[in-house]
């Protein structure tokens, strides 16, 4: 008698095709095997099979007082507990347990043919939705895990990073989130769903969730099919489950603003148009990625240093333009030979401004200096002056 423990469900199918040797059901070369769902089963199966008993825990008393069925019929015997169901039966049927010379822990994984498939998709396609627990923790190895409620700047940072597998996706605004900052990212890496409620459209959809395997035989017995038990082992994924999920609603309005993002057309009008639709985290996050004379403000230079990476980086390039510009303005003076030098004092004021967290910028005050422009460039000028007199 061999004890199965653990009895996950992937493991079914992959057992179910051990004990048949390779053989589909009812071929006359296969050996002959059995599953049971109730012990009093074990009447009935034939002399020398081999039986696979699910649900022992049932009848664990009747399993104690006629354990000698198993030897009479001379049944190889598969005992296919859970850890709870045999904790049950070293209670109440303990002289039956004494008889497992085997013991054997079902490995946990997730089916073999979903694995494929995923590894498939990988190649293919930006965005997979996949189900079933061990399909999603096979997903999530090697990539970057996010809530799909955080915030929209750090979707933004776990996106840039490489693939990432997406939890807890509830909503369609959620959806949309995510779909804009994969657009604010010109659609690099991969995004990997793990049981959502809500599907992008043409998304990959794996569901590896395994059906009950009583359920699904009870359904196929219904309908007539033969050797339906043996079957429901080995057709088991996905049947019976409730539907993964819903597809997103679509709309003028998102898909403008999603038009807009990914033509990094970042302006007043996509800022307003993520507010109008209640995305009040992406509009914010948003604005910070555009920069002009107008909008510079100390509130919004603090908030820029400290609103993540891509926000400081548009902060840069506004900055950069503002010293590039005083740059040309000293070296006309010194002829065209000089501008090889302008790369490293870029580097070298950019460095300077954005120094402890941006502490020289963070200095503007507007009641002093009211030009953010004039400010920067009396901060930079002796590092270009400087740099300047170094030579080429």
């Amino acid at each position: 008698m061999v004890l199965l423990r653990g009895a996950h469900p992937a493991a079914v199918r992959p057992l179910m095709q051990t004990l048949l040797e390779g053989h589909a059901p009812g071929d006359p070369e296969a050996p002959c095997v059995r599953v049971c769902f109730t012990p009093h089963e074990l009447l009935d199966a034939p002399v020398g099979a081999r039986v696979v008993l699910v649900g022992a825990e049932h009848a664990p008393e009747w399993l104690n007082t006629h354990r000698p069925v198993v030897w009479e019929r001379e049944l190889v015997l598969l005992l296919w507990v859970k850890d709870e169901a045999l904790e049950l039966l070293r209670r109440n049927a303990p002289d039956f347990l004494d008889w497992v010379s085997h013991r054997i822990e079902v490995p946990w994984f997730a089916p073999e043919d979903a694995m494929s498939e995923l590894r498939l998709a990988l190649t293919r396609v930006k965005w997979i939705a996949v189900a079933g627990v061990e399909l999603v923790a096979f997903a999530a190895e090697g990539r970057t895990e996010i809530e799909a409620s955080r915030p929209y700047d750090e979707l933004v940072s776990a996106m840039d990073g490489g693939d990432v597998l997406v939890r807890g996706l509830e909503h369609d605004d959620q959806l949309w989130r995510l779909l804009i900052a994969h657009a604010e990212l010109r659609w690099r890496n991969r995004i990997v769903l793990a049981e959502p409620c809500v599907l992008p459209p043409l998304s990959w959809v794996i569901d590896a969730r395994i059906g009950d395997w009583k359920e699904h035989a009870h359904r196929l017995d219904s309908l007539g099919v033969e050797h339906a038990r043996l079957i429901a082992a080995l057709t088991g994924r996905g049947e019976g489950v409730v539907p993964l999920a819903r597809g997103l609603s679509i709309d003028e309005v998102h898909m403008e603003l999603l038009g807009r993002v990914s033509r990094e057309q970042l302006d007043g009008a996509t800022v307003a148009c993520a507010h109008d639709l209640g995305l009040h985290d992406v509009a914010e996050a948003l604005d910070l990625r555009t920069w002009s004379a107008d909008q510079i403000t100390s509130e919004r230079i603090e908030r820029c240093l400290f609103g993540g990476l891509r926000s400081r980086r548009a902060l840069a390039r506004y900055v950069m333009g503002v010293v590039s510009r005083g740059i040309v303005d000293e070296q006309r003076k010194h002829g065209d030979e000089v501008r090889r030098m302008w790369p490293e004092a870029v580097d070298l004021a950019l460095d300077a401004l954005f120094r402890d967290d941006g502490r020289a910028l963070r200095a503007w005050d507007p009641a002093t200096d009211p030009s953010f422009e004039h400010y920067v460039a009396l901060l930079t000028r002796p590092i270009i002056v400087r740099n300047e007199e170094r030579g080429p």
